[in-house]
């Protein structure tokens, strides 16, 4: 199944710790993940991220990463339940389009044997 990041809410940063995280963050909105591997993957980026951020700014509050819904899903950062860093909202690709010459012609072809006009 394919999933896209459809959209990615950041609140207002306390410290420099959140704003990085959130410029970061703010770089994947309405992104695609075309397998569920890759949904997977993206997961455990924003869990790797935060773990990197919690190493480097080991004297704020540590950032928690929870998941929340199936199959849209939202992966929320925040500190201790309190305050919400961002929300990432993940949904599952229902339908793809895609353009085909091949099948314009064929349109057209039955259109044409029914009395329509091109």
């Amino acid at each position: 199944m394919k999933w896209a990041i459809s959209n990615v809410s950041v609140y207002s940063p306390q410290n420099k710790k959140q704003g990085e995280f959130n410029n970061w963050a703010e770089s994947w909105c309405y992104s695609l993940l075309p397998t569920d591997l890759d949904k997977d993957a993206f997961i455990n980026e924003v869990r790797y991220h935060v773990n990197v951020l919690n190493e480097r700014y080991p004297k704020n509050k540590p950032l928690n990463v929870t998941m929340h819904g199936k199959p849209n899903f939202q992966l929320i950062v925040e500190i201790d339940c309190m305050h919400t860093v961002a929300i990432f909202s993940v949904i599952p690709l229902v339908n793809e389009f895609r353009f085909s010459e091949k099948k314009e012609s064929a349109i057209i072809a039955a259109t044409m044997l029914e009395g329509g006009s091109k």
